[in-house]
């Protein structure tokens, strides 16, 4: 899916992003051709991935299903009542503008920058800060 130099890049982001707060991100992708629907797909995987097993409900996930071209991010409920709606559709159509512009490494490294930035406002790093989940990016 990635070239290794694409994969090294999207894991340095997301440990990046992750060193900016307390919360934890990962990114997932489907081989499937099809996918009905992107966001339900895409907590199905949160789900599977344990993702809302985070001690504060601080999980992010990037979810791709590139042979459908479509692009999904999920925040767990912790991350959710912070940033509200309009956070994720703003990064959506961020990470869709530079994928079409530059690539689809590109466009999630993007994401992951701006969901660090703003995860570092509402769960800045502490004392405790455990990472909690796997930095490898995932597929199915």
């Amino acid at each position: 899916m990635f070239s290794s130099q694409e994969e090294s890049s999207i894991i340095s982001a997301i440990e990046a992003a992750e060193s900016l707060s307390r919360a934890e991100l990962r990114v997932h992708y489907t081989r499937k051709d099809r996918v009905d629907d992107i966001f339900q797909s895409a907590l199905q995987q949160f789900q599977k991935l344990e993702m809302h097993k985070t001690e504060e409900r601080n999980g992010v996930l990037i979810f791709l299903a590139p042979k459908a071209k479509q692009l999904a991010i999920v925040g767990d409920e912790g991350i959710h009542r912070h940033v509200g709606q309009e956070f994720w559709e703003h990064t959506h159509a961020a990470c869709i503008q530079e994928i079409q512009s530059n690539g689809l490494a590109k466009g999630i490294i993007l994401g992951l920058e701006l969901i660090g930035k703003e995860m570092a406002k509402y769960f800045p790093i502490g004392e405790h800060n455990p990472n909690e989940l796997s930095n490898e990016i995932s597929s199915d």
